[in-house]
């Protein structure tokens, strides 16, 4: 990014002359339809196709990647046992291209982040109480947040009809890494595998929610929202020019109670909106459309042709 301002800058006589395309991840959609193009030679099914697709974003992974991925999270435990010491390795290269030092408030604000610090206020309480910060002032971190929202490295989404943002770090992998880190101290001894495969299971919901969200706002071309009250929690909110269009809750899990389909629908008929969704691992094992809620999967939104 530092390189293609320059090159681009205001006095450049190659302005005008090219058009600039961002790079980011791989798209989870590109990741959904190589993989189900190949589902039979990988032996792997919906739900491990997606937490795969996932993983996959990251360019790095690739090459862990053989043909049996008929145990996804064992996968992911790898690529994480494997990465410890390359993660913050990339992210620091990411702030020398950038010309700027990978300080320690930095490292925290990425730490805070990963642990599920989600606003400024929490974010700048966790730094204040590791001492990162002399005061305890979402103000004092906000040019840290605007400059990792400019690295690419964070990204933040808007929390419906409220005056507040939520962040959330852009590489899965990423998150795996600081929010492990953090919590259980990988980086400083060897886990065990079984711990590790405990640690994705904890998380991989969350990872997940976040990755449904914005797939369901580039495919639609709506913008992303979360819903945060004192009586629910929203997971999606997709907006258009502020109004709702759709809504939707993400249960990542093998069964679902009726329970959690009720739980489901008083959430959504908070919200006026045009479609109501619930995304499952595989619709096919759950029950059917309820009370205007529509029953969803990831094979509904990605054409593989």
């Amino acid at each position: 990014m530092f390189l293609s301002k320059n090159i681009l800058s205001s006095h450049s006589p190659l302005l005008g002359l090219f058009a600039e395309v961002p790079l980011g991840l791989i798209s989870l959609n590109d990741s959904i339809k190589y993989l189900s193009r190949n589902k039979d030679e990988f032996n792997i099914h919906k739900k491990d196709m997606f937490e795969i697709a996932v993983i996959m974003r990251e360019p790095i992974t690739i090459d862990y990647l053989n043909n049996d991925l008929s145990n996804p999270r064992e996968k992911i435990m790898t690529i994480l046992s494997s990465s410890m010491l390359t993660i913050p390795s990339l992210v620091g290269e990411i702030f020398s291209e950038e010309e700027r030092n990978l300080s320690s408030v930095y490292e925290g604000v990425l730490r805070a982040i990963a642990s599920g610090k989600e606003n400024s206020g929490e974010i700048s309480s966790h730094l204040f109480s590791k001492k990162l910060i002399k005061k305890d002032d979402p103000s004092m971190i906000q040019q840290y947040l605007n400059n990792l929202r400019q690295f690419g490295i964070v990204k933040r989404i808007n929390i419906y009809q409220r005056k507040e943002f939520a962040y959330k770090l852009t590489s899965p992998l990423m998150r795996l890494f600081y929010y492990s880190d953090e919590k259980y101290n990988i980086s400083e001894r060897k886990p065990s595998d079984a711990e590790l495969l405990n640690i994705i299971s904890e998380l991989m919901p969350r990872i997940v929610e976040d990755e449904i969200r914005e797939f369901l706002a580039n495919k639609f071309g709506l913008q992303e929202s979360a819903g945060r009250g004192k009586d629910y929690d929203i997971d999606l909110i997709l907006l258009k020019f502020k109004n709702p269009e759709l809504v939707g809750e993400v249960k990542w899990k093998d069964s679902i109670k009726s329970g959690d389909v009720e739980k489901t629908y008083k959430n959504l008929e908070k919200i006026e909106t045009k479609e109501k969704i619930l995304f499952v691992p595989d619709k096919k094992i759950y029950p059917k459309n309820q009370k205007g809620i529509k029953v969803v999967d990831i094979m509904d939104f990605v054409n593989v042709q």
